[in-house]
């Protein structure tokens, strides 16, 4: 059998017209002798020291020799059969490669697997990377977390200062007290005002350190301090399950793998965007929401808070976003549906009809007002 190509010394891009003759278990390399036309023979040896390339598609196959030169055809039948053995191997691989279907096939998996893996890989490697980062970490994320929104996003508060005085020392003396288990949380209770697009948002969010955020709209809507507990115990169960960790570690995640498939490092400095974006921009996901729901409704109970006063203020927050125009002012918002004219079911479903939520979330805040309304301290999920 002889097989027709071009040969490359080692080292270098120059190709002459060559053969590859093979017989029985040897092999010989040829070369045209150029003018004088006599055929050189260049190497010779057994067919065991040839290391042959993969078979793709109707790509020109190598053939590296035990001196480091190279000999490349496309004739694929003809090299197929001089791997002999291995034609098995390299016809499935090419029949794969070769054909629409199977090619679909193979896409289809590796999609399906990517996406699994940032569905559920991510998130899974995200919780225990955030676990298991020292609280210092908590603390230096947390600091510059803050400068960043109060370059960018807030105004200093406008409330007065005995009302915030009132609010940070109820905060410190009733609610801090109660997460016992996490004493080397420093909850600290932050004021700001955030305007966007000429209207005023209600908000409170907390960062990893146990800083906890709240806007100026939101103490105003308020209508009782159940109604302000009921959400600083939320933001402390999203603290003392790092879900805001999470999030940054899990798009940092994400990040990091879309510039290792797309080969364009430029894109990682988009990364450095931050946990303050993250929070003004996006929502916890449903189960860090369902976790920091239990924190606060078992923290409710324990100081005799209807967990229907967290429902409240959330739906009139929902209420003041979806129906105040830009300029409008506070006292504009009085006319706002009150919370309390349903029933506390039928509360809890419009709240939950319009938050991310599952059924899940919904049975649960049922469950612990049923708990309240019966006197008890703690209640027993199904």
């Amino acid at each position: 059998m002889i097989i027709q190509g071009v040969w490359f010394d080692q080292g270098s891009a120059q190709k002459r017209n060559a053969s590859l003759q093979v017989k029985a278990h040897s092999y010989v390399i040829s070369i045209n002798g150029g003018d004088s036309l006599e055929t050189v023979v260049l190497l010779k040896g057994d067919l065991h020291q040839l290391v042959v390339s993969d078979r793709i598609g109707h790509v020109e196959r190598k053939v590296t020799l035990p001196d480091g030169s190279v000999f490349a055809s496309g004739d694929n039948d003809a090299i197929d059969d001089l791997v002999g053995s291995k034609k098995n191997i390299h016809t499935m691989v090419h029949v794969l490669e070769s054909h629409l279907a199977w090619i679909m096939v193979a896409l289809a998996i590796t999609i399906g697997c990517t996406l699994a893996g940032f569905k559920w890989g991510v998130p899974l490697a995200s919780e225990v990377i955030a676990h298991a980062l020292p609280y210092k970490t908590n603390d230096l994320i947390g600091t510059e977390t803050l400068s960043f929104l109060d370059e960018v996003t807030f105004k200093p508060s406008q409330l007065s200062a005995a009302k915030k005085r009132r609010i940070d020392d109820h905060f410190r003396e009733t609610l801090v007290p109660l997460d016992e288990q996490h004493q080397q949380i420093k909850y600290r209770l932050h004021f700001r005002a955030w305007n966007y697009a000429g209207k005023s948002i209600p908000n409170a969010f907390a960062l990893p350190s146990g800083d906890i955020i709240v806007t100026d709209q939101f103490i105003h809507l308020s209508q009782n301090q159940d109604q302000i507990d009921a959400v600083l115990l939320h933001e402390m169960g999203h603290v003392v399950h790092r879900h805001s960790l999470q999030q940054l570690i899990q798009t940092s995640l994400v990040g990091a793998a879309i510039v290792v498939l797309s080969g364009d490092t430029n894109s990682a400095a988009d990364m450095g965007l931050g946990l303050g974006s993250l929070l003004v921009s996006s929502h916890y996901s449903r189960n860090h929401e369902y976790e920091a729901d239990a924190y606060a409704f078992e923290k409710m109970l324990l100081v005799g808070i209807n967990p229907q006063a967290f429902v409240e203020i959330m739906q009139r927050m929902q209420d003041f976003m979806n129906s105040t125009q830009p300029g409008q002012s506070h006292s504009q918002t009085e006319s706002l549906p009150q919370a309390q004219v349903k029933s506390p079911v039928a509360n809890m479903v419009d709240y939950f009809s319009s938050h991310p939520s599952t059924d899940r979330r919904v049975q649960q805040a049922k469950t612990y007002h049923q708990c309240f309304a019966l006197g008890l301290t703690v209640c027993e999920q199904q």
